[in-house]
C-alpha cells in the first residue's frame, strides 16, 4: 500500500460540485485522469490537477462540452448539499486524500457543507468517499501493446490522415471504430504517438490551446 496523497483547495460550493461531477463521470466511463488530459488535448497533469482542486486549473465552457462528449454524459451527479450559509460566492477550504490499495484508488473529500439525512430528518456533514480501479499496463505486455498501436497509427500516416493537424480525441475515435477494437484505451494511443514523435514521424502543434498531432 502506497503512502496517502493529500491535496486541498479553496472554492465555492458550485465549483466543488462541478469538479466532483466531472470526477464521478470519468470513473463511470472507465478512463484514467491521464487519459482525459490526452483526449482533451491538454498537458498530462491538467486533468489530475483539476480533480485535485487546484484553483489555478479551470474548465472553460468548450472544455465542459468536450468532457460531455467523451463521457457521453451530462455530468449531472447529485450531491444534495444544503446552501452555504456564508453565501453562494464564498470560497471554502476542501481537503482530499487519495490512497492506493489492492489495485484500487480510494478517495476521501472533507468539506464544510451539510446534507439532509432523510431517514433521520437531520442535517449532517459527512465525508464524500468513492473509488476506482488503478489501471496500469502490465510490464510483460507493454511493448507488445505499444507496437500494436504504433502500427495502427502508422497506417493512418500512410493514408495521409495526419496531413492536417488532428486532435487526440479524433485519432482515438477513428482507431476505435475503424478497427472495431473494444480493448483500445486512450493511453495505448498516446504511447504509440509518443513513440512516433520520438522517431520524427509525428509532430505536436498547439492550436487554440489544444494539442494536435500532424505528420
Amino acid at each position: 500500500m502506497n503512502k496517502p496523497h493529500y491535496y486541498s483547495g479553496l472554492m465555492t460550493q458550485s465549483e466543488f460540485t462541478i469538479r466532483y461531477q466531472c470526477c464521478i463521470s470519468r470513473i463511470a466511463a472507465g478512463y484514467a485522469q491521464e487519459e482525459i488530459s490526452f483526449l482533451m488535448g491538454k498537458q498530462p497533469y491538467f486533468y489530475r490537477d483539476y480533480e485535485e482542486l487546484n484553483d489555478g486549473v479551470k474548465l472553460h465552457e468548450n472544455d465542459k462540452l468536450a468532457l460531455k462528449a467523451i463521457y457521453h454524459s451530462t455530468l449531472d451527479v447529485e450531491l444534495n448539499l444544503l446552501p452555504d450559509p456564508y453565501g453562494f460566492h464564498e470560497k471554502r477550504a476542501i481537503r482530499g486524500v487519495k490512497t492506493y490499495h489492492a489495485g484500487k484508488i480510494q478517495y476521501c473529500l472533507i468539506h464544510p457543507w451539510y446534507v439532509v439525512n432523510k431517514k433521520k430528518g437531520t442535517k449532517e456533514n459527512s465525508r464524500i468517499t468513492y473509488e476506482e480501479y488503478d489501471y496500469n499496463i502490465p510490464d510483460d505486455s507493454r511493448l507488445e501493446i505499444i507496437n500494436k498501436y504504433k502500427t495502427a497509427v502508422m497506417k493512418l500516416l500512410d493514408i495521409s490522415f495526419f496531413k492536417y493537424p488532428q486532435q487526440p480525441i479524433d485519432i482515438y475515435t477513428h482507431l476505435k471504430f475503424s478497427r472495431f477494437d473494444p480493448m483500445i484505451r486512450p493511453l495505448f494511443v498516446k504511447l504509440a504517438i509518443y513513440e512516433l514523435m520520438a522517431s520524427k514521424h509525428l509532430f505536436m502543434k498547439t492550436i487554440e490551446n489544444k494539442i494536435h498531432y500532424h505528420g
